[in-house]
């Protein structure tokens, strides 16, 4: 919306018309602190604790002394932005290379005959 309301001298009403934005988008500001210490630590913990939940991960976290609620492990930002689907990795039964599974669809597993698993 800056670029819109400084390069044609438009009011911000007018901007968020045109590129169908609300209003309450533009003047909506994060009140929150971003902790990035804690989302450093999150991002490490998922990192080397890979088979962990979020609740043994957040039990983790609370040992260390962070304040912290199930909200934010599960949103996705120890994977690097809010709300990221996990890429599940799916080793195979060879020991080939893992493959990786589909954003939006959980592991798939094979087994012998070819067919998948219910």
């Amino acid at each position: 919306m800056r670029y819109l309301t400084g390069r044609y001298g438009v009011s911000t009403r007018r901007a968020c018309r045109v590129v169908k934005a609300t209003r309450s988008s533009v003047y909506d500001t994060s009140r929150k602190d971003p902790l990035p210490a804690l989302r450093q630590r999150m991002r490490e913990l998922a990192q080397t604790r890979v088979r962990f939940g979020y609740q043994r991960r957040r039990v983790l976290l609370l040992r260390e002394g962070w304040d912290v609620g199930k909200e934010p492990l599960l949103s996705g930002v120890h994977r690097g932005r809010p709300g990221a689907p996990a890429e599940a990795s799916v080793a195979s039964r060879d020991g080939s290379a893992p493959r990786i599974a589909a954003a939006g669809h959980g592991p798939q597993r094979h087994v012998e005959h070819g067919f998948r698993r219910r």
